[in-house]
This record gives C-alpha cells, structure tokens and sequence, in this order.
C-alpha cells in the first residue's frame, strides 16, 4: 500500500503561500457556515450548520467572524482538538487557543485570547474600509 501526501495551499493577501498537510487543517466537519445556537448557553460557544444567520464561517486553515479573521498556526488532535489560531480584526491582533469539541449536532468551542496588541485605529480601519465601509 502507497501512502499519500495530501497537502492544501493558502494564499494569504500579503501573497505569501503557505502549505498544509491535512494533519494541519480543521477537520471537515466543522468547515462550512455556523450559528450560534443560543438555546443552549454554557461557559463554551456552541455552533450548528445553518443559512441564515451566519455567525462563523470555518475554512480548513482558519476562520472568518464579524470583523475578526483568524488561521490556523497548529492543531493538536485528540479526544478534543486544540488549535492555536493568530487573529487579526478592526485594529487589533491577537493568539488565541481553543479548544474544539464536535459533537452530534455541531461542535463548540472555548477560547482563550492571549498576546493582543493595537495595530491601528479601529475607528479608522472602519471608516477607511475598501470593502464597503462609510467613508
């Protein structure tokens, strides 16, 4: 039997390419669109697939949340995978760590923010927006 390599590639907006084997990627079950299901509040954020609202929305490398962009730095897998994420959203960078439990009708998550830092001024990144921010 021949082993194979999968790997995945990302281009981020700053044309850098980065590699991913799929050791390195979420798993598939939590990749699509999300909402938070707000019946069941706990000390985790819980997320179900859905249409509408979209709360989150999970790539295989990294994920996309209002006004925050976070990729996948490591993943450690496991009975819960822990994933180091390093984030990015209106004027402010961050490392966060979380913990991903899946479960039969989604997954949740709790996260933990470490190493922020102010790298601009979140009134001006609004204000200045290209993608369709006043301005």
């Amino acid at each position: 039997m021949q082993g194979r390599l999968l790997l995945g590639l990302e281009v981020d907006p700053g044309w850098h390419i980065r590699y991913h084997s799929m050791m390195d990627m979420l798993p598939a079950v939590i990749v699509g669109t999300f909402c938070i299901a707000y019946e069941n509040i706990s000390d985790a954020i819980i997320y179900r697939r859905c249409d509408q609202p979209i709360h989150i929305i999970v790539g295989p490398t990294g994920f996309e949340a209002n006004e925050t962009s976070c990729q996948l730095v490591k993943l450690r897998r496991g009975k819960v995978l822990l994933a180091s994420f390093s984030c990015r959203g209106a004027g402010v960078e961050w490392k966060e760590d979380d913990e991903i439990r899946i479960t039969k009708d989604g997954w949740e998550l709790k996260y933990s923010i470490r190493a922020g830092r102010k790298v601009g001024d979140p009134t001006r990144f609004i204000l200045t927006d290209p993608k369709g921010g006043p301005g």
